[in-house]
């Protein structure tokens, strides 16, 4: 892939000069990677595998559900925390979904099984 700089969020200090320079290697932003569009399909999955719809799960994390919806189509990303309120809501602990999604990157062409959601109460 030829990727230009401005494919690229560079990170650092504040008041660095946070350019690449001419031949560094960067990571393209990971919403265009097909690893994130695995991950964007394990977490459907999982919403899936417990039940709930986009609405459903978007009471129980307090939002709307534009916000499943957008995350799902891999218009918004997530950082680990918002996953983990929603591994939360979802029922399946943070590290069990990461694992399943590790084993799924490991094994692309098979059949995986996403985690089965524990007991959650629905929020007040």
């Amino acid at each position: 892939m030829d990727y230009s700089k401005s494919d690229f969020i560079i990170c650092g200090e504040e008041g660095q000069d946070n350019r690449l320079e001419q031949g560094a290697a960067a990571m393209p932003k990971s919403v265009f990677t097909d690893d994130y569009a695995a991950f964007v399909r394990h977490l459907r999955e999982a919403r899936e595998a417990a039940g709930l719809t986009q609405e459903q799960l978007a009471l129980r994390l307090g939002l709307g559900q534009s916000f499943v919806s957008k995350v799902e189509r891999g218009e918004r990303r997530l950082d680990v925390v918002e996953l983990g309120a929603v591994c939360a809501a979802l029922g399946v602990p943070l590290v069990e979904f990461v694992g399943g999604l590790e084993l799924r990157s490991q094994q692309p062409n098979s059949a995986h099984k996403v985690p089965e959601p524990m007991s959650v109460e629905p929020a007040p």
